[in-house]
């Protein structure tokens, strides 16, 4: 009776491992580890842990200017609100605010550039998005990206097709630029990094400043980003930005 009963136990500790070997584990946007439906590809092939849309880390980057536009005009307020608005309707996301508010919300100083860049890079953010208004526009949605970005600018266009779609405006279109601080890769470890210009001070003015407005901006963006997930962000199993628990 005892040797059945060992053979047993024998082989159910069997049927566990090979079922712990079947399933192989994956990381999520938290840096938990979660089980994946996923195999391990042939030998050679890279099989470098994958993190998940779902959960993705957004840092949220409204502008600081508050010198531009008609008179009146109150850039980061206005920035700053449409940003707030549309976190708190991204509740599957994990949402970040990169504003450093010590230095002036009307600050250009590379300073509070580089502080608004520590903090994305200190949430993991996978995905920054940086909050404008354009000015001396027509009406309408453009964003910009890092000379030579080619992901940044896909995304950049997608969210903004979908924001003019939504709003029933004008998509103009998205450019390169090298000369942004919270852009360049140098300065912002972000894999994906945008600015968009939701409207126009002059043009756009009367939706943006009014509450009616920035919420709806802040839903039709929101809208956007949820429907334009990147599908994986793909790290070297070393990474920092990896957290790996359990056994």
């Amino acid at each position: 009776m005892g040797r059945r009963k060992g053979v047993a136990w024998l082989l159910a500790i069997i049927i566990v491992v090979a079922v712990a070997i079947a399933v192989p584990l994956s990381i999520d946007a938290s840096g938990s580890r979660v089980a994946s439906s996923s195999t391990t590809g042939p030998a050679g092939q890279d099989n470098s842990p994958v993190v998940a849309g779902t959960g993705t880390v957004i840092a949220w980057n409204p502008s600081h200017q508050d010198d531009t536009g008609p008179n009146g005009w109150h850039e980061y307020a206005v920035c700053g609100e449409i940003a707030q608005l549309t976190m708190a309707l991204l509740p599957d996301f994990t949402n970040v605010l990169s504003w450093e508010t010590g230095t002036g919300l009307a600050s250009r100083s590379e300073s509070a550039l580089e502080s608004e860049c520590d903090q994305a890079k200190a949430a993991h953010a996978q995905i920054f998005i940086a909050v404008h208004v354009n000015g001396g526009a027509a009406s309408g949605f453009t964003g910009l990206y890092h000379t030579g970005d080619s992901p940044s600018a896909h995304y950049a266009e997608a969210l903004l097709r979908s924001v003019a779609a939504t709003m029933g405006m004008t998509f103009f279109d998205v450019k390169p630029r090298s000369d942004l601080f919270v852009l360049d890769p140098a300065n912002n470890q972000a894999p994906i990094r945008v600015l968009l210009e939701l409207g126009d001070n002059v043009a756009d003015r009367a939706l943006l400043v009014s509450e009616k407005g920035q919420r709806r901006l802040a839903a039709a963006l929101a809208k956007a980003v949820d429907e334009n997930v990147p599908s994986t962000f793909r790290y070297e199993q070393g990474a920092a930005r990896l957290a790996y628990t359990g056994a």
